[in-house]
Parts: structure tokens; sequence; C-alpha cells
């Protein structure tokens, strides 16, 4: 065979061996991205908050000797908007209300409790909605502001994952600022009891 030919076998060979090895080390590397688990995403937004309640179907009772006025079943329906597209939409929530000092400017503080929903084209997070309102006075004019500490669970689409997110904000201005984080699997359950270190 001349000298020639066996020089463009060998390159041949070559090129061969190592266009395999690359498409080798590439499927590796698809097949080891593949099999790293999911990690949990923070995520940053508003909600526009009081905008879309409803007091048709709120029972409204004065225990006199808490002083506390009791509000139950308001419907809240606020846009929800995040960096993070699986938790942006409308957040539908059914609230309890207990309101110290009377309702007038939120009274001496409120706390509440949900049960809320995130729900958008794809797909819908149930969960609970927990906090407290408190009024103040800025530059003379009443405010009053919310905390919101929301737990949710992914169901349809989102199964599997669960979010954790609090919100804070004036109630006055309509708008919470939102901070949380979406991640794989369940909240952890809560311990039985609290258990002291042994001294």
């Amino acid at each position: 065979m001349p000298v020639r030919a066996i020089k463009t076998t060998t390159i041949s060979i070559l090129a061969v061996g190592l266009l395999a090895g690359s498409a080798v080390g590439v499927a590796a590397q698809d097949e080891e991205a593949a099999a790293e688990p999911p990690v949990p995403v923070r995520v940053t937004g508003s909600i526009e908050a009081g905008g879309g309640f409803d007091f048709g179907t709120v029972e409204v009772t004065q225990d006199d000797e808490r002083g506390v006025e009791e509000r139950r079943g308001s419907f809240w329906d606020d846009p929800i908007a995040l960096d993070e597209p699986r938790l942006s939409g409308q957040l539908r929530s059914t609230l309890n209300t207990d309101t110290y000092g009377g309702q007038d400017l939120g009274g001496d503080g409120s706390v509440v409790t949900a049960r809320t929903e995130l729900v958008n084209d794809g797909g819908t997070w149930t969960g609970t909605l927990r906090g407290y309102s408190y009024p103040h006075m800025d530059e003379g004019f009443p405010q009053r502001d919310l905390i919101w500490h929301i737990e949710l669970t992914g169901t349809g689409a989102y199964e599997g994952n669960s979010a954790l997110l609090y919100a804070q904000g004036s109630l006055n201005d309509g708008l919470l600022e939102v901070d949380g984080l979406v991640f794989p699997g369940e909240l952890p359950g809560y311990p039985d009891t609290v258990e002291l270190p042994a001294e």
C-alpha cells in the first residue's frame, strides 16, 4: 500500500475515534446533568392586596369580653406577580380575622388566618395564610401595614413542589412586597413537642 494511503487511513481512524469520544463525553455530561436533583429557587415580586375583597358573605360578631371584632369568611382575590411564572396569577383567599379595639382604622391590630390558593394557566397551588396587621401614623396620616406568611403545595402540573412566601407592605398603598422560596418536596412536619437538651 502506498505511504500516502496509509497516512490517510490513519488520519481517518483517528478522526473517527475523536468524534466517538466526543459524543461519549457529551452523552455522559447530559446524563450527569439529568441526574442532578432539582434545587430551591428564590422568588420575589408583589401582591396587589385588598383590591378584590368581598364582604358579602362575612359574618361579623363582637366579643366584648375580649374586646375583639370577629370577621369570618371574607374573600380576597388579589393579583400576584413574581419573577417565577409558576407563582404568578391570582391569589384567592377566604380569611378569618380578629380585630382588637374595633374595626376603625384597623383597631389596635388584627390577626388573620386563611385558606388560600394561587391559580394560573399552568396549575394551582393550595395552602394556608397567616399574618397580622397593625395601624400607625405616617406624616399625620393613618396607615395599616400587613405581614403575611403563606405556605403552598403544588397540584396538577406543580405537584411535588412547595412554596414558602413572606409578604409585607401597606394596605393603603395596596402593594405587598414578596420574598420566598419554591422548592421540590414538602415542608418538614412540626415536631410533636419541644424537646429541651439534657443538662
